[in-house]
């Protein structure tokens, strides 16, 4: 990702800090108080993360909490409490995630699954959904910019969802970036290899 991509990322991330957008009238993007992000690492279990996965999401931490100058910062929390059920902390290598998905925004109990995440770019994108950015390629304007090839994308599971146009705008006058780690590149979840969706 270039320099001019994470600027306005960041600056997208640093205005949400200050202001919960709206969606609908009955939903809005919940965010971290003061940026802090509590988590638990399972890593003694049949579902724990590899250490090469646990190495990538700390250097993903640390490359977040960096570009934002640590206005967003992780906290592990360790012993007897942890993420008990209803708080509000990421459970990362829970039973059952083995995929590279997020939720968006704080939730009670948000769901990420980072266990076949391949790069840290693919985990930053997902810690990013948790912080409350969603994806660039789902703006209401992007047709503007991009052309979506439907009959491409996978048809199956959430596939196609994952390019569905959101009603709501939150981009807070930030330009459409193509080079976005929110965006998709031009063959994700393609049905045809080398064929663009």
């Amino acid at each position: 990702m270039n320099g001019s991509a994470f600027k306005y990322l960041y600056l997208f991330i640093g205005l949400l800090l200050g202001a919960h957008a709206e969606k609908t009238a009955d939903e809005k993007i919940h965010l971290w108080p003061a940026g802090k992000v509590q988590y638990t690492i399972r890593r003694f279990s049949r579902d724990h993360l590899s250490p090469a996965v646990i190495a990538n999401l700390t250097a993903a931490m640390a490359e977040i909490s960096n570009k934002t100058g640590n206005c967003i910062t992780f906290e592990e929390l360790k012993g007897t409490y942890g993420c008990y059920p209803g708080r509000r902390c990421i459970k990362f290598g829970e039973s059952g995630s083995a995929s590279c998905a997020s939720t968006v925004g704080m939730k009670r109990d948000p769901r990420t699954s980072v266990s076949t995440c391949p790069t840290v770019g693919a985990i930053i994108h997902q810690l990013l959904h948790i912080l409350g950015v969603n994806d660039q390629h789902t703006r209401p304007d992007r047709d503007d910019y991009i052309d979506v090839h439907w009959n491409n994308i996978f048809r199956t599971g959430n596939f196609r969802r994952s390019f569905k146009k959101r009603t709501w705008d939150d981009s807070l006058g930030i330009p459409y970036c193509y080079n976005s780690i929110m965006h998709y590149d031009n063959y994700a979840f393609a049905r045809t290899k080398g064929v663009k969706t």
